[in-house]
């Protein structure tokens, strides 16, 4: 797979420090109008339209997901967490860096988790997904994954006491596009959706993240 910009040895260093709930950051929103389309050669969202129509359309995820305005903050301090100027260069020269978010209790804790979608690490075959975790005193990252694009669901199933998800993979390759389920082993979910089991179209759980989710901003340095 081809890279837009050369950041996948940056994933792990820009999202594994935990960031105080309370940042004063306060990136704004904004709305996707197309989401397979921020870079213009197609190389980060590049798919033919068939295999992404596969994934099917769906609407903005409910408000009951959305993240607040202190945890898009943090978040996005996360993600540029470790970018240097020329990836921040680069990043801006070719799309909008920013985030897909969304929250839900995964493990049945009585705390959400936040699920997030990179528009800034992506490839052919899709962008990072990461799932991060609050433990009170700020967000650390409980795992990270490979080439994703949504919808990603949360099913009612569980595997080692956490809610099984499903990612769509399609591009870079991967022929035909289709839905996979993310089971969590232990310690986290698979790093490569792509090797992960088929899931139907028609099993799809609650969608938190879809090409209709607003993308957060994140400011560069």
């Amino acid at each position: 797979m081809r890279l837009a910009v050369p950041i996948l040895a940056m994933l792990a260093a820009s999202c594994g420090a935990d960031v105080p709930a309370n940042s004063n950051a306060s990136p704004t929103s904004s709305r996707a109008e197309v989401w397979e389309g921020p870079d213009p050669d197609g190389t980060v969202f590049g798919a033919p339209q068939v295999e992404l129509d596969r994934a099917g359309r769906h609407g903005e995820p409910d408000e009951r997901f959305a993240l607040s305005a202190e945890q898009i903050a943090a978040i996005a301090a996360l993600e540029v967490d470790g970018i240097d100027q020329q990836v921040s260069e680069n990043l801006q020269r070719h799309w909008t860096p920013g985030f897909l978010g969304g929250q839900i209790d995964l493990n049945d804790d009585g705390r959400n988790e936040i699920l997030v979608l990179s528009t800034m690490f992506c490839g052919s075959g899709g962008c990072s997904f990461r799932v991060y975790g609050d433990n009170q005193n700020g967000f650390s990252k409980i795992s990270g994954s490979t080439i994703a694009r949504p919808p990603i669901t949360v099913l009612d199933s569980t595997t080692n006491g956490w809610r099984d998800l499903t990612i769509f993979v399609c591009g870079g390759g991967i022929t035909p596009c289709h839905h996979v389920i993310m089971r969590f082993d232990g310690e986290r979910y698979p790093l490569n959706p792509t090797m992960q089991p088929e899931i139907a179209a028609d099993q799809l759980g609650v969608p938190i993240l879809t090409e209709a989710s607003p993308i957060h901003p994140v400011p560069m340095p």
